[in-house]
């Protein structure tokens, strides 16, 4: 597993999401496939929502058949060019992109679990 990692913020663009997808299928083009996967890993995913350069809607046509958008939809996408994406947030995002996966949540800490975490 090799994960290529990006820190969203309010200042994240469109473009700069696609190109975090893009890096992370060809390196893995590269490999094995039988031993090895991209996942591109979106930190803080919830801040890119307030971002006016709207940078997830970038996210559906690459989630949805890993393409970067309708030009690109009647292409057959090869194996190593699907790439896993996981996004972390502190807040749930949208319908439009939380249908497009799995969410899992975690309630708050109790005090012995804030005590083994330190």
């Amino acid at each position: 597993v090799h994960m290529f990692s990006y820190q969203c913020s309010q200042l994240s663009t469109p473009e700069s999401v696609i190109e975090v997808f893009n890096t992370a299928k060809s390196f893995q083009k590269k490999q094995d496939l039988t031993n090895y996967v991209s996942v591109v890993v979106l930190d803080e995913v919830g801040l890119a929502e307030d971002s006016p350069n709207l940078p997830l809607k970038a996210l559906h046509p690459l989630l949805e058949d890993g393409t970067e958008g309708a030009d690109n939809s009647d292409q057959i996408i090869d194996r190593e060019e699907r790439v896993a994406f996981i996004g972390i947030s502190n807040w749930a995002l949208d319908p439009a992109k939380m249908n497009r996966g799995v969410m899992v949540t975690r309630g708050d800490p109790d005090e012995k679990e804030l005590e083994l975490s330190a």
